[in-house]
C-alpha cells in the first residue's frame, strides 16, 4: 500500500506527496512531474518543491509515521486537500484534471478499488469510523496532537510562543469555533498550567473583542483525564454572545488546552458534535517539527 496526500497552492498548482512503507521512498510531485524522492527519513530538511528556481514550498515526512506535511515559504502550513489516499504504485500523478468518461462498468471497478484502499489508510491512521471524505487531519508541528475536522470547517495554526502548538477550527457559517493547544509540560499541576497556557489558548479563539467573562471553574475530567474546567462568555467574530467551554488537561508530558466556543443559539446536538471533534483528536508523541526551518 502506497500512502498519498495531495494539495493546492495559493497559485493554483497541484502538490501531491507519496509514501511507500515497503521499500521506504518518499516521492514529491508538482503537477505530474516529479521533483524530488529519496529513502525514507533521509532528508530531514524537507522536501523542496520549485518551480524555475522559485520556491513554493516544503514538503516534510514524518520517519516513523505516515504523515506529511506541506508548508510555504514562509512557514505557513497548508492543510492536506486529501489526506491521505491510500493508491496502487502506479498513481503517481496529482489528480487536479478533467474527469474521463470511462463508462460504468470501469468507473464502478475504479471507486470500489479506491473505497478499499482509503478505508484500510483511515483504519491505520486512527481516524475512526467516519464517512470517506467527511474529515480532514492537520498534525500539530511539535507531534503532541492529530486533529481531525470536517472539510466544512476551516483550520488555521494558532500563533503561540515557542514549544507550543496550536489550531483554530472555525465553522465559517456559524461561527462556532475550536481551539487546540499542547506543550511539553513536567507539571501535574492543572490550574497553574491553565494560569500559563489558557490565556495563550483564549487569544486565539476568534472574536469580535477583547471581552472575556469568566463564569466557572471547577474540576473535571477531559480525554479521560483529570482536568481543570473553565466556563465563562466572549463575543464570536461575528459579535454574537457565545458561550465559552476550556479544558485544561495532562497526559503522557503533555499538556493540553481545548476551548470550544459556541453561540448562544448553538443547539444541545450541534454542540456535542462539536466536542465530539475535540474527542476524536489524537493525542501523539511523534517527532517535534516545529523548529525545522522552512525552506
Amino acid at each position: 500500500m502506497t500512502y498519498r496526500w495531495e494539495w493546492v497552492l495559493p497559485s493554483g498548482e497541484g502538490v501531491a506527496a507519496t509514501l511507500d512503507p515497503e521499500t521506504g521512498t518518499e516521492m514529491v510531485y508538482l503537477a505530474d512531474a516529479l521533483v524530488s524522492s529519496s529513502p525514507r527519513g533521509l532528508k530531514k530538511e524537507g522536501h523542496a518543491v520549485a518551480r524555475g528556481g522559485e520556491a513554493l514550498a516544503t514538503v516534510s515526512f514524518d520517519p516513523r509515521s505516515p504523515i506529511c506535511v506541506l508548508r510555504e515559504p514562509d512557514g505557513i502550513e497548508i492543510a492536506p486537500r486529501v489526506f491521505p489516499t491510500a493508491t496502487s504504485k502506479a498513481a503517481k500523478k496529482v489528480a487536479p484534471t478533467e474527469p474521463k468518461s470511462w463508462g460504468v462498468p470501469i468507473g464502478l471497478a475504479v471507486l470500489a478499488v479506491f473505497a478499499v484502499g482509503l478505508y484500510f489508510a483511515i483504519k491505520s491512521l486512527g481516524i475512526g469510523s467516519a464517512a470517506p471524505g467527511s474529515t480532514v487531519g492537520w498534525r500539530a508541528p511539535n507531534g503532541l496532537f492529530i486533529a481531525h475536522y470536517p472539510t466544512t470547517f476551516t483550520l488555521r495554526p494558532s500563533l503561540l510562543p515557542s514549544g507550543m502548538s496550536g489550531a483554530t477550527l472555525e465553522d465559517a457559517a456559524s461561527g462556532d469555533a475550536i481551539v487546540l493547544v499542547a506543550t511539553a509540560e513536567p507539571s501535574r499541576d492543572l490550574w497553574a498550567i491553565y494560569q500559563r497556557i489558557g490565556p495563550e489558548a483564549l487569544a486565539n479563539v476568534p472574536r469580535a473583542d477583547g471581552v472575556w467573562e469568566e463564569k466557572e471553574r471547577r474540576d473535571g475530567t477531559c480525554h479521560g483525564e483529570p482536568g481543570a474546567i473553565v466556563v465563562g462568555r466572549v463575543n464570536n467574530r461575528k459579535g454574537e454572545a457565545a458561550r465559552l467551554w476550556g479544558c485544561t488537561f495532562v497526559k503522557d508530558g503533555a499538556a493540553y488546552v481545548t476551548m470550544l466556543a459556541t453561540r448562544e443559539t448553538t443547539t444541545a446536538r450541534d454542540e456535542a458534535k462539536l466536542r465530539a471533534v475535540i474527542d476524536a483528536t489524537d493525542l501523539t508523541h511523534l517527532e517535534d517539527m516545529s523548529t525545522q526551518p522552512a525552506r
